[in-house]
């Protein structure tokens, strides 16, 4: 989960997210304070990373990092998930 973990903290980051207020357990909008265009700037940059599509409708329920994490273990493609 540590890899996960570390490349969207970097995204976040690069967003303007203070590096100590990011864990596990951050809600995107309330603990972080990403705005809706950030919220999807962050799906758009975990698509590229990971080459899997989130559905609009399902970005609602991943509000925390843990949840992203887990959508993107579920979702990615085997051999990705190697590296």
């Amino acid at each position: 989960m540590n890899s996960y973990f570390n490349k969207i903290k970097t995204i976040l980051i690069s967003l303007g997210v203070d590096e100590e207020r990011i864990s596990l357990k951050s809600d995107l909008v309330s603990d972080l304070g990403l705005s809706s265009v950030e919220v999807v700037d962050l799906m758009f940059s975990v698509e590229s990373v990971y080459d899997i599509k989130i559905s609009e409708g399902y970005i609602s329920e991943l509000r925390t990092i843990e949840a992203l994490i887990n959508y993107i273990k579920k979702h990615i493609s085997p051999l990705l998930a190697e590296h």
